[in-house]
């Protein structure tokens, strides 16, 4: 039934999970559950703050984390479910100081039980990304050098990014310089040969834009030089626990090769490899963890050896290297669940991320689950449904590789409802009945950009769908049979069965949106024909009747 004034369905988060509520949370009673401890709160960009606590409880439903800035009071950001120990709190300022708490509660029994709060921690995101270099120059030194000079603009930068290329060819990087370095000189270059540069500053932020880009062609040479230069420059960076890059000069333009040499601490140089002409880096792999190595090259020919570069030496770190998950099974539980089972193969992971994907579409995170832990019961699912999985562990350093991969198909659904179900709600009335059985909500059908939004949850228990919520990138998903919607907070479009459609075709304007008490709002019509609901609208009642399924 088509009506200018659309009618709109909302979908609950995790069916009864309370979400973000807008207010500052004063005024609840603490008792009965363990408050988290150790809270920590570690910036990792200009936008992003990560969370981490010890959960000191066994009856927790959930997390609730607060934040505010300056002397402002706090305000509840998000709330995460129960053995959750990490949060990352993203889309944030640059260059600005958080505070947070988190408290543990408990909802098991129809009231909300609220432990004390943890301790309270700061953290301040990172500058803002540098302002570009300007006024570039190249001027040529001789037939193997150029030097380039530019302003620096900003003052916040780590350091700033050379590039170089020659004509036809394409960018690639050059040097890095440090923090208010306003030239460099390029050595061992050909003769009579143009390069390009380009400039730009970079910090823990991302990169500025580019200099202006600048060429300039080197000088012929005036004599036949048949001596071997000498590699210049030598470095060694650590690469892991058993790998060391090293990158060098050539300053030669007719070597056959470099030879690489090694050493360990008290012993003596010997040979480790050879490389062809024009080679400037080397990885040398499968060496020993917390190891110190030293190194030096130098160039050959037919004819002759050049002197050896300086020499260097770096020191192996130790092995913190994450073993993959193996041995992933799943085994089907009902129509609705499935169970993971793996073998931990880790000693040092934070935990394990599992991913979850139907038959032709992409994996995404479906959960987090702490150290040491071996399973996991997907809940929620549709019944017939092929799903697909798999782990990897992570700490704060890396992430493992990931375990094999598994499928499942949950057993057949039941049969549906022998008779329709008849649900009426009122705009602006927290009181509903389903088939004339009066029942209460805590967030009552709205009208918003001219269009009746309500909570999904109430519809969605009484017609027998699932709804699941993923904090960390605010979707909620809805399932009923082998339907399957997933929606985004702020955006216009959903996924249906893995088909994009807008939610509102009349209205790109209707997006879901969360509303005190954190209940997320999304427009009637959408969900009702997505499910399979009929819906009529009273408009001298203003109520909302919806039943299913739809005669």
């Amino acid at each position: 039934m088509r009506r200018t004034n659309s009618i709109l369905l909302v979908l609950a988060l995790m069916c009864g999970l309370l979400l973000i509520s807008a207010q500052a949370v004063s005024g609840e009673v603490s008792a009965g559950v363990n408050p988290p401890t150790a809270l920590k709160a570690d910036a990792v960009s200009s936008s992003q703050i990560n969370l981490t606590w010890t959960d000191n409880a066994s009856n927790e439903s959930g997390f609730i984390i607060e934040r505010k800035t300056g002397n402002d009071a706090y305000n509840r950001i998000n709330i995460v479910p129960e053995n959750s120990t990490i949060f990352a709190d993203t889309g944030l300022a640059a260059n600005t100081t958080y505070k947070y708490r988190v408290k543990a509660y408990n909802n098991t029994v129809g009231s909300f039980v609220y432990s004390d709060y943890s301790n309270e921690v700061n953290a301040t995101t990172n500058d803002t990304k540098p302002a570009a270099p300007s006024s570039l120059s190249a001027s040529v030194q001789s037939s193997t050098s150029i030097k380039l000079t530019w302003t620096d603009n900003s003052g916040n930068e780590t350091g700033f990014k050379i590039e170089r290329k020659l004509s036809g060819g394409s960018y690639s990087q050059l040097k890095t310089v440090s923090a208010n370095t306003t030239s460099y000189t390029d050595t061992g270059l050909s003769s009579s040969t143009k390069y390009y540069y380009k400039v730009r500053a970079y910090n823990d932020a991302g990169d500025s834009d580019y200099s202006n880009e600048v060429n300039a062609t080197t000088n012929t040479a005036t004599t036949n030089d048949t001596t071997l230069t000498a590699p210049s420059k030598l470095s060694a960076s650590v690469q892991s626990a058993t790998s060391i890059k090293l990158t060098w000069t050539d300053n030669s333009s007719n070597e056959t090769g470099f030879k690489i040499e090694r050493k360990l601490s008290g012993g003596s140089y010997s040979q480790l490899n050879k490389v062809s002409a024009n080679t400037t880096s080397y990885t040398d792999t499968g060496l020993s963890s917390s190891t110190k190595y030293s190194y030096r090259v130098y160039a050959y020919n037919s004819s002759s050896n050049s002197k050896y570069s300086n020499e260097v030496n770096a020191t192996t770190t130790n092995d913190t290297t994450l073993a993959a998950p193996s041995k992933l099974s799943a085994s089907v539980q009902s129509a609705t669940s499935i169970k993971l089972t793996w073998t931990d193969n880790s000693s040092n992971e934070t935990g394990f991320k599992i991913e979850r994907k139907l038959s032709g579409g992409s994996y995404s995170q479906l959960n987090m689950v702490s150290a040491n832990t071996t399973s996991y019961t997907d809940t929620g699912l549709s019944g017939g449904t092929k799903y697909y999985y798999r782990v990897y562990a992570y700490n704060s350093s890396s992430n493992s590789k990931y375990s094999n991969e598994v499928n499942a198909t949950t057993n057949a659904a039941a049969t549906v409802i022998a008779k329709a179900t008849v649900i009426k709600l009122a705009i602006d009335k927290s009181t509903f009945s389903v088939n004339d059985q009066l029942k209460t909500m805590d967030t009552a059908p709205v009208i918003r950009e001219n269009r009746t939004l309500l909570p999904i949850r109430y519809i969605a228990e009484s017609i027998g769908a699932s709804v699941t919520w993923g904090a960390s990138d605010k979707k909620a998903t809805v399932s009923l049979n082998n339907k399957v919607i997933e929606l985004w907070i702020g955006k216009n479009s959903a996924l249906v069965n893995g088909q994009y459609m807008l939610i509102d075709a009349g209205n790109p304007d209707v997006t879901p949106i969360i509303i005190q008490p954190g209940r997320t709002m999304l427009p009637l019509r959408f969900i009702s024909e997505c499910l399979g609901c009929k819906v009529d609208w009273d408009h001298n009642k203003k109520e909302i009747t919806v039943t299913y399924p739809a005669p």
